[in-house]
């Protein structure tokens, strides 16, 4: 998994090199609000089913249930790839209506529809790798996720050669996404196959899913709106009340920003199979090691990442247009919220992990409610500095909340509860 995500972050890296380079500060902005309303639409009507998949797919193998444990893979698929097509028709309606609320033209709205295509593949993305954590295929995504990467390099280069439309680079982006995609689906079905799993039969007569998977879906649906708006309300706040240039700077700032979540949120989720086998293995000393080898983790990430961008940014800045230079400036103020983000929101998984869903619910809406009373407060009169602010005063709320939500897990770790009889099924 922090191999998947390391290359990942390689093609993040990449794909902000070279967007920074074929569009100006403004058009950033622009891009920027493309990217930002795609990922809103789509997690508007979306489930990240990776967390039931993980939660429930591991307790149906370790209680000798795989006929069951294949049933819920093939449901959360079915439910998350309807949803994702949803989302599609909404952001059509959005591109067509609306796109002007948040400053966008025609020419971004027909990139926001032809970016936005990704939408569909992406509703299979997470519960496919978290498919190929429990089957221990991780390897086998590594190779894809390679492939879809380099191609996605490959791509933009052309498109930066050929002058560097907005539409070329929603057409690469949108399709190497959907082919990579593909390809990690399918490695996960296969794997769950080759693991006895009996994806086919499952496949042919799903029952209805059982009531407590339906259950922690609704919480997830949920859980996700929050996270999305604690994730994304920022850039929508900033193209409603601020500049295009201000929204493109800020979002290179942020961008960067987010780099260290992204790996540390990989290695939360990676983690997040073991801890389930643990704890519906009444593994509860086992579970505590990972708890505190996962919260040691995540600090010194959190630590090296703060040291190295507030030491790094000048070198890094240097490779960019000039016009962004302001942009090192907000990196700086956003420290503490890649502090908090890092050491705190990452803990998240482990409640899920065991089928909890309140820290997941409560963290992120306490986040949204200070984003926006910040936002408003400070966006219309400091601008992209504003924002930043804005931001550190949410992630330092959601992790407050997130750690007083958390730390129980220790105390119930301690009386768990003797694991369920496997059964002959």
């Amino acid at each position: 998994m922090v191999g998947i995500a390391a290359v990942d972050l390689g093609r993040s890296i990449a794909q902000l090199y070279f967007v920074t380079q074929m569009f100006d500060v403004a058009q950033f902005g622009a891009w920027s609000m493309i990217v930002v309303m795609t990922h809103l639409l789509y997690v508007g009507l979306s489930v990240l089913g990776h967390h039931a998949a993980t939660t429930f797919m591991t307790h149906s193998i370790a209680v000798g249930r795989p006929r069951e444990a294949a049933e819920i893979m093939w449901s959360i698929f079915k439910v998350s790839l309807l949803l994702g097509l949803a989302s599609y028709g909404l952001l059509i309606a959005f591109a067509l209506t609306a796109t002007g609320w948040v400053g966008l033209g025609d020419g971004d709205a027909t990139a926001l529809l032809v970016y936005g295509t990704m939408v569909v593949p992406l509703s299979l993305r997470e519960t496919s790798v978290a498919v190929l954590r429990l089957t221990d295929a991780v390897a086998h995504g590594f190779y894809v996720t390679v492939a879809g990467c380099l191609a996605q390099v490959l791509g933009l280069l052309a498109a930066w050669v050929a002058g560097g439309s907005t539409i070329a680079v929603a057409v690469v982006l949108a399709g190497c996404t959907t082919i990579t995609v593909g390809g990690l689906h399918w490695v996960a079905v296969t794997s769950a196959q080759r693991m006895g799993l009996p994806v086919k039969e499952a496949r042919k007569s799903l029952p209805p899913l059982p009531k407590d998977v339906a259950k922690f879906l609704r919480g997830s649906f949920w859980q996700t709106k929050l996270a999305l708006g604690f994730f994304q309300l920022d850039m929508v706040l900033a193209g409603a009340l601020t500049t295009q240039t201000q929204v493109g700077l800020y979002s290179l700032a942020r961008r960067l920003a987010d780099v260290p979540l992204t790996f540390a949120h990989a290695i939360a989720q990676a983690v997040q199979t073991e801890c389930s086998k643990r704890w519906f293995c009444s593994d509860g000393d086992g579970f505590r090691r990972l708890m505190l080898r996962l919260c040691a983790i995540l600090v010194g990430i959190a630590l090296t990442a703060c040291i190295g961008f507030y030491c790094l940014r000048k070198p890094v800045f240097a490779l960019l247009d000039p016009d962004y230079a302001d942009a090192a400036d907000i990196l700086v103020i956003l420290l503490p919220a890649v502090f908090a983000s890092v050491a705190t929101w990452c803990l998240i998984p482990l409640a899920t992990s065991v089928g909890r869903l309140k820290p997941a619910l409560i963290a992120p809406a306490a986040g949204v409610v200070v984003l926006i009373l910040a936002s408003v407060i400070l966006v219309p009169r400091y601008g992209a500095v504003g924002v930043a602010w804005a931001r550190n005063a949410a992630f330092v709320a959601c992790g407050v909340a997130a750690v007083a939500l958390t730390i129980p897990l220790w105390r119930d770790s301690r009386r768990l509860p003797p694991p369920d009889q496997p059964s002959t099924d």
